[in-house]
């Protein structure tokens, strides 16, 4: 286990989107095994969380944000007994990522953030299992003079959803790491997100993708488009690979 954070409030935060995160994932995993899958329950209970697209998450300033966090605690935190019980934590839980990231870290220095993000992956890391030759696969070369190849047994995939272009906006250091599958043309292409560059702004992502050596620079609206066309590898285990 690793040593906690020097700074309190980098460590606070992070082992509190750690422990959403994790809840988050572990419901999702569950509901998308069900028959209808994920966005049919999404459907159906999406209702009591957006009324327009952009304000799901932040309430307006007339809003209570405690009575609004205690809503979203009570529920977060029930005993499921359907899927749907299942989706409503997933909203919950993701409500409150939305103020960290989107509050409690908007007002803190970037490199405060960035050390926030990095401590969170830090705590999924040591939860992972050993990897697998197919995980050890996806790994980007060191070296990064070798061309993109996907591995040759792929981990199961699934479409990226509504929640996790929401996630990726506002928590931007969470998709460095995540591998991609986008169908183009007649072609399915295999990309990695490899690093991300910041500056007061502009936001950029550095993209690995099949058959390539050289890493793309892409902007976030570029970004986002993208991965809202495209599948996402499932790491192998419930928690996110951030």
């Amino acid at each position: 286990m690793s040593s906690p954070h020097p700074n309190p409030v980098v460590e606070r935060l992070a082992q509190r989107r750690f422990e959403l995160e994790s809840l988050l994932e572990a419901q999702s995993a569950v509901i998308r095994k069900e028959p209808g899958g994920y966005q049919a329950a999404y459907e159906r209970n999406q209702d009591g969380f957006a009324k327009q697209p952009g304000d799901r998450w932040i309430p307006a300033d007339d809003v209570d944000k405690e009575k609004m966090i205690k809503k979203m605690e009570e529920m977060r935190a029930k005993t499921p007994t359907s899927i749907d019980d299942r989706m409503k934590i997933v909203f919950a839980a993701h409500g409150l990522l939305m103020y960290i990231v989107r509050l409690d870290m908007n007002e803190l220095p970037m490199d405060t953030q960035l050390q926030i993000g990095k401590r969170t992956l830090e705590l999924h890391r040591e939860v992972l299992p050993p990897m697998g030759p197919a995980q050890a696969e996806m790994l980007v070369s060191d070296s990064k003079q070798q061309p993109l190849a996907r591995p040759s047994t792929l981990p199961p995939t699934r479409p990226v959803t509504a929640l996790d272009v929401e996630l990726f906006e506002a928590d931007r250091f969470k998709i460095v790491g995540m591998s991609f599958i986008r169908q183009e043309s007649d072609e399915e292409v295999f990309y990695e997100v490899a690093e991300i560059g910041l500056s007061k702004k502009e936001v950029w992502y550095q993209v690995h993708f099949e058959g390539c050596a050289e890493y793309i620079q892409i902007d976030q609206e570029q970004m986002m488009a993208m991965v809202k066309d495209s599948l996402m590898l499932e790491p192998a285990s419930t928690c996110p690979l951030l």
